[in-house]
C-alpha cells in the first residue's frame, strides 16, 4: 500500500483560480460559490473533472511507485491509503465516488483505496472534528483490520482531548477561502459550527 495525503486546498492554489474562472465565466452571477456539491451542470462536471485530475496524478505516483516496489518484490494485492487532511473544499463523498471511479477507469495496478477526511471547525470555544474514513475498490481481506484500527485511534484521540483539553487537536481548521478573477467573486465556506449544545442544529 502507498500513503498520499493531500494537505494543500486547491482553491489556494493560482492556476486552479484560473481554471475555475475559465469554467464559470458564462455564468450570470457575480459570485460564485464554489461548493462541488452545487449542481450548474457541465460547469459542475468541468470543476469535478479538475478535482479528479489532482486525485488521479497522486494514483499515478502510487501507481509506480507500486510497480518499482514489485520489480523486487511479491505483492499479492496493490491499494492506496489516500489521506485528505488538507483539501476541505472536498466533501468526503464527493471524494470517495471520485477515487472509485478512478480505481475502475484509470489504474490496473491499484485495486483498492483506504480513504480518510479529516473535518474540524472552530470559533475558539466550541470545537467540532470529524473523521470519515472507509474502503473503496476490492480490498483483501487481510486489509480490512485497518479500518477499526483507525477507528480506535480516532476514539482515544477524541477522549485524550476531552480528559486533558490543553493537549488540543494538532490538526488545521477549516477557513473560508475566496478570490476574485475575471470581475467575478469566487469563495468557499465550510458553513457553521454545528451547536454542540443541539446536535440538531
Amino acid at each position: 500500500m502507498e500513503l498520499k495525503d493531500i494537505q494543500h486546498d486547491s482553491l489556494q492554489n493560482e492556476d486552479r483560480q484560473k481554471n475555475l474562472s475559465r469554467i464559470f465565466s458564462d455564468l450570470p452571477d457575480r459570485s460564485i460559490n464554489l461548493d462541488p456539491n452545487i449542481e450548474r451542470g457541465e460547469a459542475t462536471a468541468a470543476y469535478h473533472g479538475l478535482i479528479e485530475n489532482s486525485l488521479r496524478n497522486n494514483v499515478k505516483k502510487a501507481s509506480s511507485q507500486i510497480k518499482s516496489y514489485r520489480n523486487t518484490h511479491h505483492a499479492s494485492a496493490a491499494g492506496i491509503i489516500f489521506l485528505n487532511t488538507g483539501m476541505f473544499s472536498l466533501p468526503h463523498e464527493l471524494f470517495k465516488t471520485l477515487v472509485g471511479g478512478i480505481l475502475i477507469k484509470h489504474t490496473r495496478t491499484i485495486e483498492f483505496a483506504f480513504i480518510f477526511s479529516q473535518v474540524m471547525q472552530t470559533n475558539g470555544f466550541d470545537t467540532y472534528a470529524v473523521f470519515p474514513c472507509e474502503f473503496v475498490g476490492n480490498m483483501p481481506e487481510q486489509i480490512k483490520v485497518l479500518l477499526p484500527s483507525v477507528k480506535k485511534m480516532i476514539q482515544q484521540k477524541m477522549t485524550s482531548m476531552i480528559t486533558n483539553p490543553m493537549r488540543g487537536l494538532t490538526l488545521a481548521s477549516q477557513e473560508p477561502i475566496s478570490f476574485e478573477k475575471n470581475n467575478k467573486i469566487f469563495y468557499w465556506n465550510p458553513g457553521i459550527l454545528p451547536d454542540s449544545r443541539n446536535p440538531s442544529n
